[in-house]
């Protein structure tokens, strides 16, 4: 909804997505482009993704042109074994502290509170993308042994993979989910 048609769905065809990543990755490399990549996840695919670069572009050192970004231990140690060790060896990867906590120098974005919810909704330009994640995160939360997330069971928000994103873009300053409604939620005018 956020992308519209400018995303890929791994999930249900991982080959073709990332045969379609990769081409975007290797069309920005060509064109003397960094990549940026804020994980939101496991390295499986990054890593599946750098590989195929390495291959097609031999010459590229991806180590200075494709930067990770990771906050969750929780997502290093769910990955393929062998995959953060390649991404740590084969590109810029920064570890950044776990975007679940507050008051540890990357934004906490994760809250049991319901109230928050109203702050994301409200605002006129991206409330409807809200409303559409909560219902998709209530609706697979814990379900056919997925994780369950105990801050959406309680009602709340966990988005603290936008933490990595904040990173990326200076705003590591944000000190919780209140702070990042303060500068990026404000109901904007009908």
């Amino acid at each position: 909804m956020a992308f519209g048609s400018h995303w890929s769905d791994a999930h249900n065809d991982y080959e073709t997505a990332l045969r379609a990543v990769t081409e975007i990755v290797i069309d920005t490399l060509n064109s003397d482009g960094d990549i940026w990549i804020a994980e939101a996840g496991q390295s499986d695919f990054s890593a599946n993704m750098v590989r195929q670069v390495k291959l097609e572009l031999p010459g590229i050192d991806t180590r200075t042109r494709i930067h990770i970004v990771q906050h969750s231990d929780w997502n290093e140690e769910s990955t393929a074994p062998a995959n953060p060790a390649y991404v740590k060896g084969n590109t810029d990867y920064h570890k950044i502290a776990d975007g679940n906590a507050t008051g540890n120098g990357t934004p906490g974005l994760k809250t049991d509170s319901e109230t928050d919810w109203l702050r994301a909704t409200a605002n006129t330009k991206t409330g409807a993308f809200w409303s559409v994640a909560r219902t998709i995160g209530n609706q697979y939360n814990g379900e056919d042994d997925r994780y369950l997330n105990d801050a959406i069971k309680l009602g709340g928000l966990d988005f603290s993979d936008t933490s990595e994103t904040c990173w990326i873009f200076g705003f590591s300053e944000i000190f919780d989910v209140s702070q990042f409604f303060d500068e990026f939620g404000t109901a904007s005018a009908p």
